[in-house]
């Protein structure tokens, strides 16, 4: 809740700041000071309302993505203003005639370059040579992973079935989705998706974990509902076999205690549980606490969350608040990797890295 009540006000002040920066430099008499004002207003209200909204009429569908453009224009808008009003303090003014529709041009190229770049993700593959000294049936295990699809009214199953395409032709043993795998639970169809879904035909199923949009979205149990009915399986502070050469767990979501009274359980608890010596492989939305997985001889963790930022300079900050906000990390013999994100929270823009799928193969090798 601290959070929240941090980001809502800092993101009111920034707003105000934007909105006062243009009162105070367009002319008195300019009819354009009123209406870009009260365009910045709207849009700066709009995007948490119609984003907390379950409406799916086109009206609705077309504000709710509308708006959500905002968040990106109005952190560069932010930034540029900043610097104009410094570089005035400093006895430097540029023409406002010439620089308004400057910044108005450079913000538009960012955002028609982000959103092609968000809409066109690519396959990153990783080859992990694990040791054992177990005779497993499986002396390979391919995985397809997919992070923070966040399928709802911004991202659809026409953006899932172009990350799909990228690994349709790979012989998978598993698919796992690492949370956010919807961002409400409106124009959420099912049967479309599974059917989507269903033509990677994993070996050993497609499975999948909780995000904080998951409980966000609405009822928790709703989203497990809509998840499920999809063709994913969720693992929720739970494990499960993978024919007998992986024990794969499936972490709830690390918030869970701010949503509900409950906490998740400890990781070597659930281990324990699983009563089993297999290869393990946890996958935990967020990337936080890795020692955990190190602390039981993991030979991978999975994660997502991070986005990477998903925009330029958001990504120096998430790049603090995570041991590994993306790629490929190890601690002891357990391997991290943490993906940027199939799709995008928010607008459809990223400028980051790109939107990836990611394909693990490990090789498992006699270690006697």
């Amino acid at each position: 809740m601290l959070n929240f009540i941090l980001f809502i006000t800092i993101y009111g002040l920034i707003n105000i700041y934007i909105t006062s920066w243009f009162w105070r430099n367009l002319a008195e008499n300019d009819i354009a000071r009123p209406i870009v004002c009260l365009i910045i207003i709207a849009l700066a209200i709009g995007f948490p309302i119609f984003y907390r909204s379950t409406g799916n009429s086109l009206l609705e569908l077309t504000l709710v993505r509308i708006s959500s453009l905002w968040i990106v224009i109005f952190i560069y808008l932010f930034l540029i203003l900043l610097i104009l009003d410094i570089s005035s303090l400093l006895g430097y003014a540029p023409n406002k005639i010439y620089i308004i529709p400057i910044i108005l041009i450079f913000i538009s190229l960012i955002i028609l370059t982000g959103w092609i770049n968000a809409r066109n993700p690519v396959l990153k593959e990783f080859e992990l040579n694990i040791k054992t000294t177990q005779q497993l049936p499986q002396k390979t295990f391919t995985i397809a992973v997919f992070a923070d699809t966040h399928l709802g009214r911004i991202n659809s199953t026409v953006h899932l079935n172009k990350a799909l395409n990228l690994v349709e032709n790979h012989n998978l043993d598993a698919v796992f989705f690492l949370g956010d795998i919807i961002d409400d639970h409106t124009l959420i169809d099912t049967t479309e998706i599974k059917n989507s879904i269903s033509k990677l035909s994993p070996k050993f199923g497609t499975w999948g974990i909780l995000g904080n949009h998951e409980y966000i979205s609405g009822k928790i149990q709703n989203s497990i509902d809509i998840i499920e009915k999809s063709g994913i399986k969720i693992l929720r502070d739970d494990w499960t076999n993978l024919g007998d050469t992986i024990l794969l767990i499936g972490r709830d979501e690390y918030s869970k205690h701010f949503y509900s009274s409950a906490k998740r359980k400890n990781l070597q608890e659930i281990t324990e549980s699983s009563n089993s010596n297999l290869p393990i492989i946890v996958l935990d939305h967020q990337p936080v606490n890795l020692k955990e997985a190190e602390e039981i001889q993991a030979i991978l963790q999975l994660s997502g969350h991070t986005h990477n930022g998903q925009f330029w300079p958001i990504n120096f900050i998430v790049a603090k608040m995570f041991e590994n906000p993306h790629g490929l990390s190890t601690r002891g013999n357990t391997n991290y990797i943490v993906s940027a994100g199939t799709m995008t929270w928010g607008p459809p823009v990223r400028n980051t890295s790109r939107p990836e799928v990611i394909l693990v193969k490990i090789n498992f090798w006699s270690g006697e």
